[in-house]
């Protein structure tokens, strides 16, 4: 009897045992996912008014492979708990699912970018999906132009956050595992979020400075021109008033003209009189000069 109550014992221990790592797993994925897409939302916010937006395919990349790692830790979920404990991990799949949505409900996650939509989308429809997890999907990554460094850091964060994985692990051995609420995920979400906007401003800070100051530079030429095609507008319309003033003297001169000259035409007489006059007082001033000298 008391050999049959220790392997009860035995086998429900290992039951929670699996539940504690499937809720685990799929609530931790579940958190690293939505703080990856949050931060992939504000390097798109802050990099939009970059020219140089080569780093973004990478940001993306990295969303992108935390996809990829979701599914693989979803389809090993699968493959190993879902004849033994196919229902638990249903419900688990199911709130994490729920909580995903309400994160894009909320605008936490805004979901508006394509790459972000498709990530979303990937999420739902296969990750999330309560269809038998047959064969791996993936997404695949963006080509990336700057050549590829190898980093340290990098390296020694990935082998840190195995160590953790490890550590907490462990410690669901002995003690329960409280999965985490949606308002929790969702403060986590900001302030990953704020962090990525502080390190995105620390590194681009000097790139932006220098882009402020060749559009200063820019805008000050613009001035410029534009100055100097507003005073060649000005001399070219004072030109041209100066001509149009000339056109319209010439203009009425020519009106004179033609009304002196119609006058001529249709008063012959008055000319004839008025040479006649003019040669008779040419004549009596002649007489008068002869007169003058015989004196």
């Amino acid at each position: 009897m008391q050999h049959l109550y220790q392997q009860k014992q035995i086998v429900q221990n290992t039951e929670n045992q699996i539940q504690r790592e499937i809720q685990y797993y799929i609530y931790q994925d579940l958190e690293n996912a939505l703080c990856q897409l949050g931060q992939l939302e504000e390097t798109i916010e802050q990099l939009e008014y970059q020219k140089d937006k080569s780093y973004l395919p990478i940001a993306m990349n990295k969303v992108i492979l935390q996809a990829n790692l979701s599914f693989g830790i979803h389809f090993d979920q699968y493959s190993q708990h879902n004849k033994t404990s196919g229902n638990f991990l249903y419900q688990c799949k199911t709130r994490a699912k729920s909580i995903f949505e309400e994160a894009l409900n909320k605008k936490i996650i805004k979901n508006t970018h394509p790459k972000v939509k498709e990530i979303c989308n990937f999420y739902l429809q296969n990750i999330f999906s309560q269809k038998n997890m047959q064969q791996y999907e993936e997404l695949h990554l963006e080509k990336v132009q700057i050549e590829s460094q190898f980093n340290q850091q990098a390296l020694e964060k990935v082998i840190w956050g195995t160590q953790i994985v490890d550590k907490q692990l462990k410690q669901l051995q002995n003690q329960e595992y409280k999965p985490p609420t949606g308002q929790e995920i969702f403060e986590k979400i900001k302030k990953s979020k704020k962090h990525c906007e502080e390190q995105l401003k620390i590194n681009f800070q000097n790139d932006l400075a220098q882009e402020q100051k060749q559009d200063q530079n820019k805008l000050r030429i613009q001035q410029e021109e534009y100055k100097k095609q507003t005073l060649k507008l000005q001399s070219v319309n004072q030109n041209s008033k100066k001509i149009k003033n000339q056109n319209q003297d010439l203009s009425q001169q020519n009106k004179i003209n033609k009304v002196e000259d119609s006058r001529r035409t249709q008063y012959p007489d008055d000319n004839q009189k008025g040479a006649k006059q003019r040669n008779k007082t040419q004549g009596t001033k002649g007489q008068y000069q002869i007169i003058q000298k015989q004196k």
